[in-house]
């Protein structure tokens, strides 16, 4: 599995420092450094993108479609996102299970409580160890918009935290 930045500027990886809103420990423990780096010009040319685990997107971008082909994503970090209106290229990433978003005019979590449902649904139908790959550890989404995150409660889905707008979002 690949673990991806994609930056406007080339960078030494072995010196990239992430910050990280979560609370819990763990959060931090499982992410995974990225190995590779794309510049923001050069987004066209990733490769198999069903490979890529780990997606830290570090500037602005014009277009987000190319993270819906990542199927088999399991973490997503935005931390410059000021382009984003809403979550249309996340639905299908049903392996998805940390997400950070800052900086963003999303307007509303619709399509993030949908594949939250889409998840639950899958884990339900699971058995076994399997039921531990689906559902998220932690979402973070910060927009300029006001968002109510209690939407993301709808989905019955567990998730150990939830931060909307720099506030915790709590059952």
């Amino acid at each position: 599995m690949r673990q991806i930045l994609i930056d406007k500027n080339s960078v030494d990886l072995k010196c990239c420092s992430y910050g990280f809103p979560w609370d819990h420990d763990s959060h931090c423990y499982n992410f995974k450094m990225p190995t590779e780096l794309v510049l923001n010009t050069e987004i066209n040319s990733i490769s198999d993108p069903i490979e890529v685990e780990t997606l830290v997107i570090g500037c602005d971008l014009n277009d987000y479609t190319f993270i819906s082909k990542m199927e088999n994503l399991k973490q997503l970090y935005l931390y410059a996102g000021e382009k984003i209106e809403n979550l249309e290229f996340i639905y299908g990433l049903v392996n998805l299970n940390q997400l950070y978003i800052s900086e963003s005019k999303i307007k509303r979590l619709d399509e993030l409580v949908d594949l939250m449902k889409k998840q639950k649904l899958l884990l339900e139908n699971l058995e076994g160890m399997n039921r531990v790959l689906f559902g998220f550890d932690a979402i973070c989404v910060n927009s300029s918009e006001e968002l109510n995150g209690k939407d993301l409660l709808e989905s019955g889905l567990f998730v150990s935290e939830i931060i909307v707008n720099n506030k915790w979002i709590r059952r």
